[in-house]
């Protein structure tokens, strides 16, 4: 049996397929599927939480196979141009025989061994309601700005916590001690959902292509039509962040991004690595404690403040390289329990760092 692809086309399908499986104990699930038909080529991968499926034009016989190696076919699949011819063949009386791939490409010949296709489990088949229609480069930055504040994933987290979350025209992910949200007037969800960061490094595939959202009985699509994205949904519990965010602000102030950032990287050296990296913020002045020990550090602001604040130094770094490459940013807060709000002007997307409380010995002296 023989199909003939494009080498590049198959080739940019494989790399991306091949970015899907996980390390698993069931064999199938660590390579790529591959399924011709007399006029295309179907490629897909799974962890069983995430399907990569797509296709490409194909002319010949109908065969499905599960590739052995997929990453090295791929490796192999990057030296090939123009047409390249994939022949399968299964042995049917030699004992202990596999059946093997052979890939044709001008003078290279590469042959492999290969699973029965009819081992892999189905493909998802269903298609789904329309969410929205977005640019999938515009929405991965998005995602970018705020995907750093999502918990990470572990027994102890709760799953929704641990996603991207869709809530009308915003985006946002929150660990329950910072937040970071984006809000687009031109892209609207229906509904409310989650959707696991892993899951979303994905659309990456789809470049700068516009992509349709489909929601689906037990899958949530992405696809350009050729592409598409599975991810099995659960009905999870969006937060309400707009309830989170101060509805007024007491002082604020301006200042540069990449100062406040250099300055408190010098204290992080300072500090002793098992001490907590708390830091106290008053009228400019940065300090830290640890161990009977004060570090004291200040930054340019515009703006004046008379209240004293805390934070955690690493969440605050965090909330600060959101806004890389800003020549400004607007701090907000209201006091010691209320949380710090940021924001750059022209940026649509914002970051919030709850406080720690201020310590009595962490006044200015």
């Amino acid at each position: 049996m023989k199909t003939i692809v494009d080498a590049k086309q198959f080739s940019d399908a494989l790399a991306n397929a091949c970015t899907v499986p996980r390390k698993s104990a069931i064999p199938c699930l660590n390579e790529v599927y591959v399924h011709a038909y007399p006029d295309k080529c179907i490629l897909a991968a799974t962890d069983l939480t995430t399907w990569f499926i797509t296709e490409i034009p194909a002319q010949g016989d109908e065969f499905s196979l599960i590739l052995s190696r997929s990453c090295v076919v791929e490796k192999a699949s990057r030296y090939f141009c123009g047409e390249l011819v994939m022949e399968y063949d299964v042995p049917e009386n030699e004992k202990r025989s596999r059946p093997r791939l052979t890939m044709r490409n001008g003078a290279r010949t590469c042959e492999f061994g290969a699973s029965l296709g009819e081992d892999y489990p189905d493909l998802p088949a269903e298609d789904g309601a329309p969410l929205f229609s977005v640019q999938a480069d515009r929405l991965m930055d998005r995602i970018k700005h705020t995907g750093y504040a999502a918990e990470k994933p572990s027994t102890h987290a709760r799953p929704i916590n641990t996603c991207i979350q869709f809530s009308g025209s915003s985006i946002f992910a929150l660990d329950g001690y910072r937040m970071a949200w984006d809000t687009d007037e031109s892209l609207t969800a229906p509904r409310e959902f989650g959707l696991q960061l892993d899951f979303l490094a994905h659309l990456k595939v789809f470049g700068e292509a516009q992509v349709d959202f489909l929601w689906g009985a037990h899958y949530l699509q992405v696809t350009d039509g050729r592409t598409h994205l599975f991810s099995q949904h659960r009905e999870l519990s969006v937060f309400n962040f707009q309830g989170a965010i101060p509805q007024r602000y007491v002082e604020q102030f301006t200042v540069s991004p990449k100062e406040f950032l250099q300055e408190l990287t010098y204290l992080k050296g300072l500090l002793p690595k098992m001490a907590k990296p708390y830091v106290y913020f008053h009228s400019g002045t940065l300090t830290a404690l640890a161990s009977g020990e004060k570090y004291r550090t200040a930054i340019s602001i515009s703006g004046k403040t008379d209240l004293i604040i805390g934070f955690d130094l690493g969440y605050m770094t965090d909330a600060l390289k959101q806004f890389s490459g800003e020549p400004w940013i607007t701090v907000k807060f209201s006091g010691g329990v209320s949380p710090i709000v940021i924001g750059a002007e022209g940026r649509s997307d914002h970051a919030l760092v709850l406080p720690v409380r201020v310590k009595s010995d962490a006044a200015v002296a």
